[in-house]
């Protein structure tokens, strides 16, 4: 007996295979919900986290470097001035007070023995200070003075340096983590909607039945296309806009109307639309989901109003009864980068910090041995700084300083870097440059640097030193302390000069 001669028989199957198919499409729609689901809150969880030891670190930069306890301790040795001392001893505590938020949140065994180390530095300045007050009124002078208390705070740098190498590796590692699981959503939605069509073309019997699971279970991935927290914009292979979710109106200002006259390069600024159009269309030829910063892609989002966002940009294509449909999956992380600049950035010049620019370094050196090219550096210090401090107040050196880093980013080239190194030193890194180059730049820095203060009351000017990595023999730590000998050198030959070594 053939399943033709019996409807029974063929109607019985039918519902079988009928209802164990959506009963898979239903496992798939809540599996896939819950592991998005989960997702979103990973996410979260680890943007707190990150969040607040990117201030925990923040503020140990901003208490005990060099605009903190450090300045203020410094200047009790250098002036034996009590009024230093309850401005060392509130920077003090609030440094430590900085590492205990650090330690309370979750960190791994290299973080906690970085912290470990700066802690004994802090810890060891705190003896020095205690020793200083006892002195201080005492017949001790300055000299006597600052080879007590002297203290080597280069293990705190390099601590901090660790820390902030951790939470980079960290939000790399959750990257890459996401991204992994944004493709496998992204898989068992196609296998969804691939079981979806099947279905539809083989239960032709059961169409008004299929129809009914098929449109609540589209449903279900509306809700889900709702609810995403990142922006998604499906748009055809012109790049018309076909619907967004809410994340996305809220994103660009434009409500879902609006964004049915627009194409996608619409949503990014001018100068990158036909470099976005291409990059499109070349992964419009791609099934799976592609992350545009793996081509190490700047990308920005333009809102309504014309601002323009940072912004992680992803694109998956699929395909219907109707041709292929994209869906770019945006996230806005200026909230990120604002983080990101501020641990990387000195608070009062505002140009890199410390630990920036040694990081800068280290890769130039490493960029200048990989392909035989010169590098130089220029190390800059103020003249007479603690006389413009003590003559015309701490606010003016401040704004010297901010001055004179302004005066830095403006004149030198595309290709430097310039950070703050301490106090009122700086540092230059100059690639694709040998010595003598560095040093008519440097000549042309101090040079400018006299017409800037020319009509000043405060006539500042800059020593500096010039050198140029030796390809087999330096290292970054053997390479400024060559430039510190130049720096000292143009000090010693009556400042206002570049000496090269």
């Amino acid at each position: 007996m053939t399943l033709q001669n019996n409807p029974r028989t063929t109607l019985l199957l039918v519902s079988v295979i009928f209802i164990t198919g959506t009963a898979t499409l239903l496992m798939f729609g809540s599996s896939l919900g819950g592991q998005i689901s989960h997702l979103n809150n990973t996410w979260e969880k680890h943007a707190i986290q990150t969040e607040r030891k990117v201030e925990a670190i923040y503020r140990i930069h901003k208490h005990f470097g060099y605009g903190g306890f450090i300045h203020h301790f410094k200047n009790l040795v250098l002036r034996l001035d009590h009024k230093y001392i309850p401005l060392s001893e509130q920077a003090l505590n609030d440094t430590y007070d900085a590492i205990d938020s650090y330690l309370a949140l979750p960190t791994s065994d290299e973080e906690r023995d970085a912290i470990a180390a700066f802690r004994q530095v802090v810890d060891e300045y705190d003896r020095k200070f205690a020793k200083a007050k006892q002195l201080i009124g005492v017949d001790t002078n300055q000299q006597q003075l600052d080879s007590i208390v002297k203290t080597d705070d280069s293990l705190a740098f390099n601590a901090l340096k660790v820390m902030s190498d951790s939470i980079q590796q960290q939000l790399q590692q959750a990257q890459t983590a996401g991204q992994k699981a944004l493709d496998k959503n992204r898989a068992l939605l196609d296998t969804q909607f691939k079981l979806v069509v099947i279905f539809c073309a083989a239960l032709g019997v059961a169409m008004v039945a299929i129809i009914f699971r098929l449109a609540k279970s589209l449903n279900e991935i509306q809700i889900l296309f709702q609810a995403s927290p990142d922006a998604l914009i499906e748009s055809d292979t012109r790049g018309q806009v076909l619907r967004v979710n809410k994340k996305a109106t809220e994103v660009f200002g434009y409500d879902a109307k609006e964004f049915l006259t627009l194409k996608i390069e619409d949503l990014i600024p001018s100068k990158f639309r036909d470099l976005h159009k291409q990059q499109r269309e070349s992964f419009q030829s791609s099934r799976r989901v592609q992350a545009m910063e793996e081509r190490n892609m700047d990308l920005f989002g333009q809102r309504k109003g014309g601002e323009i966002f940072p912004a992680e940009i992803a694109i998956s294509v699929f395909e219907t009864g109707g041709g292929k449909s994209c869906v770019s999956i945006l996230r806005d992380i200026t909230a990120r980068k604002d983080l990101e600049k501020r641990s990387n950035t000195d608070y009062l010049t505002q140009l890199d910090n410390r630990l920036r620019i040694d990081q800068t370094l280290n890769d130039e050196i490493a960029r200048a041995r990989r392909y035989q090219r010169p590098l130089s550096v220029i190390t800059c210090d103020i003249d007479h700084f603690k006389e413009i401090n003590d003559r015309f107040g701490h606010q003016a050196g401040d704004n010297t300083l901010i001055e004179i880093a302004n005066f830095l980013k403006q004149r030198i080239r595309s290709m430097d870097s310039v950070g703050r190194w301490g106090g009122e030193e700086f540092l230059i890194c100059c690639p694709e440059t040998d010595a003598s180059q560095a040093l008519l730049l440097a000549e042309e820095l101090r040079n400018g640097l006299r017409t800037v203060f020319s009509e000043s009351e405060n006539a500042v000017t800059i020593s500096l030193g010039v050198t140029e990595l030796q390809q087999t023999q330096d290292d970054s730590r053997s390479l400024l302390a060559r430039a510190d000998q130049a720096l000292y050198q143009a000090k010693s030959d009556g400042r206002n000069c570049s000496r090269m070594a």
